[in-house]
This record gives C-alpha cells, structure tokens and sequence, in this order.
C-alpha cells in the first residue's frame, strides 16, 4: 500500500514511483485497518489518468478490503478531476449521498 506524501516526505522528497513501506508504517494504513463491523464508507479520487501516482489504485485497493467483509462501500472516480481539483465536485457527491442516507 502506499502511503500519503507527507508521511514519507522527509525520507523521500523526490519520488518518481512509488515507495512501498513496512512494519513500523502499517498502523497508519487505512487498509490495516477495516473491520467486519463498520459504517458504510465513500472512497472519491479523482481521475486515474490525472490523479496522484498510483492514487486511484490504493483506493481501488481500500474498496476491495471492506467490500469483501460485507460492507457497504462505495468508490466513485471522478473523471476530468485531479487530487487538487477534486475537492468541490466530492463535496457536492458527499451532500448527495448524505441526504439519501438521511431518508432510508
């Protein structure tokens, strides 16, 4: 799994692939930890062509843990956006989405 820039910045400054880390990072990985018994979850990035290096692909990854518990989970990929630009549209999603949980 790879971890978030500012997690590695003072190790790496300067990555052109990514950078895989091991015991002693696991506990801040999302996906160490996801449990049978949890709240649905919206994962959003933004386009995979556009996105972060190797972005879409940890969230895809994060997707498929829970998914395979049972739980609820979904993963939206907005297209035409990137990780700095993806902000507003996710925004307006997640109000979305809030308001059809809201009236179940």
């Amino acid at each position: 799994m790879v971890l978030s820039n500012h997690l590695l910045k003072e190790q790496a400054p300067v990555r052109t692939a990514p950078v895989f880390r091991h015991s002693h990072h696991r506990p801040v990985r999302p996906s160490n930890n996801v449990q049978k018994e949890a709240s649905p979850m919206i994962l959003i990035t933004g386009d995979k062509e556009l996105e972060m290096l190797a972005r879409y692909e940890e969230n895809a990854h994060l997707y498929a843990l829970p998914k395979a518990l049972g739980q609820q989970v979904t993963l939206y990929q907005m297209e035409g956006f990137d990780h700095g630009t993806v902000v507003a549209p996710a925004c307006t999603l997640i109000n979305s989405c809030m308001k059809k949980t809201n009236l179940q």
